[in-house]
């Protein structure tokens, strides 16, 4: 049939996805058929194949039709507000290792986000109204905090260790702090730059059980049964104590495959959000 036509269209999804409407009566090629899916577990999800009964104009005789398209949905763990005492910890490793790697004095320069407060240089700042900081040689490469991640086989735990850790990980790099993170099926850095937030997501969608890699990570998080369990610099804690009572400010979206170029027109490279 190459004209539109009056049917019924029946979509499927997959496991994972809840959909507000799978029955459509419409006039199949003229109008896209449109729905609101919910996502209620990580991973990647099928959408379809859609299944389409053709109807004469009289409603008299109908005949069905198969289709074999699909669509696949990767859909990321849910990102949660990490607290304000759990992010100046976090924030802490990092500063004692840069502090530790100091060697020289370099140059002052303005305050960015994320720099500790240690480095102020007070005397510099009170005569300007930006904060100014000492930088020092060892400083040149921002030094990253380890996070290395890793879950139980039982059911659920790999999907709360996989919250656990974007949440963290997400928390420490919109406070400027670089992280390297390794989990069972191998390592990654991000940074500030939303690709590498992307790519981290990507991972942490389908990742499942396995030991933690690193043991002595500046963080471990580890999945289990009921729980999922965060050491922190050799203190143990769980992820619930870590959590805020508020959504998420920070965080990324995965780019709509259908608009692949940014405002002045260029091809955005694999990974890469196109805002």
């Amino acid at each position: 049939m190459t004209r539109p036509f009056s049917g019924v269209v029946r979509e499927r999804v997959g496991d994972g996805l809840d959909a507000d409407r799978l029955v459509f009566e419409t006039v199949v090629g003229a109008t896209p058929v449109e729905y609101e899916v919910a996502y209620e577990s990580r991973g990647s999800h099928r959408l379809g194949p859609a299944e389409v009964t053709a109807r004469d104009v009289l409603g008299l005789a109908e005949v069905d039709l198969s289709t074999a398209e699909t669509t696949e949905v990767l859909v990321y763990p849910e990102v949660h507000a990490i607290a304000g005492w759990a992010r100046r910890d976090l924030r802490a490793l990092h500063e004692t290792g840069v502090h530790e790697e100091r060697r020289e004095f370099d140059r002052l320069r303005e305050y960015d986000r994320g720099d500790s407060l240690r480095g102020v240089h007070w005397k510099s700042t009170a005569k300007r109204d930006d904060l100014i900081v000492k930088e020092f040689s060892a400083e040149a490469e921002t030094e990253a905090v380890s996070v290395s991640a890793g879950a139980a086989a039982a059911p659920g735990a790999a999907d709360d260790m996989a919250e656990a850790t974007a949440s963290l990980v997400l928390a420490l790099v919109e406070d400027g702090v670089p992280v390297d993170v390794s989990l069972a099926d191998g390592t990654l850095t991000v940074t500030g730059e939303r690709g590498s937030q992307v790519r981290l997501l990507e991972r942490l969608a389908t990742v499942g059980p396995g030991r933690v890699a690193d043991a002595d990570a500046d963080v471990t998080v580890y999945g289990e049964a009921d729980r999922v369990r965060v050491t922190v610099a050799g203190e143990d804690h769980e992820f619930a104590e870590f959590r805020a009572q508020r959504p998420a400010t920070y965080g990324v979206s995965r780019p709509d495959p259908r608009a692949r170029r940014d405002a002045d027109g260029r091809e955005a490279d694999d990974g890469e959000v196109v805002a």
